[in-house]
């Protein structure tokens, strides 16, 4: 009876994440059509929740350069943790959000060339809740043939391979 009633709980948690939220963040407005989506138990269609966002940054795509969040010396380790690569991202005033993003990946021939399979780009401007309530950010990374968007739990190590994205 307690797995049920933990699995009922659960699945309310889930319900009520597919209710409107009573904030208005940019990117539910100018990018929800790169939030991640997920069928709920009874079959309705509920996003992702985003919980913090940045307004967009003004810039054309040839106005910006990928910088690394890592200090001299990190580059060599693990990594750091994502909350400390966010932070970092603040203080380097590169912390674009989501919308930032699609507008990045709708101009992604400006992005260098010689980036191509060998970094991934993070927006960590923008963070959501998955149907788990873990807290995830957007990135992206070259296919072979397209820069794609992808998410990952903000809690995860980020190593030297990251780029984050400063408009000049």
């Amino acid at each position: 009876m307690r797995i049920l009633t933990g699995f009922l709980m659960a699945m309310s948690l889930l319900a009520a994440s597919c209710a409107e939220a009573e904030t208005s963040f940019p990117s539910e407005n100018l990018a929800a059509d790169l939030i991640p989506q997920y069928r709920n138990e009874d079959g309705s269609v509920c996003r992702w929740e985003v919980i913090d966002d940045v307004d967009p940054a003004q810039f054309e795509g040839k106005d910006i350069e990928f910088i690394s969040y890592l200090n001299n010396g990190e580059e060599f380790g693990w990594g750091i943790a994502g909350e400390v690569m966010r932070e970092r991202a603040i203080q380097l005033h590169a912390n674009l959000g989501l919308v930032d993003a699609k507008y990045i990946l709708e101009h992604q021939d400006e992005i260098p060339a010689d980036l191509q399979g060998k970094v991934y780009i993070i927006f960590p401007g923008t963070l959501l809740s998955d149907f788990d309530g873990n807290t995830n950010v957007a990135y992206s990374t070259w296919d072979g043939q397209y820069w794609r968007l992808y998410f990952t739990w903000l809690s995860d190590i980020w190593n030297g391979n990251g780029r984050l994205v400063r408009p000049n």
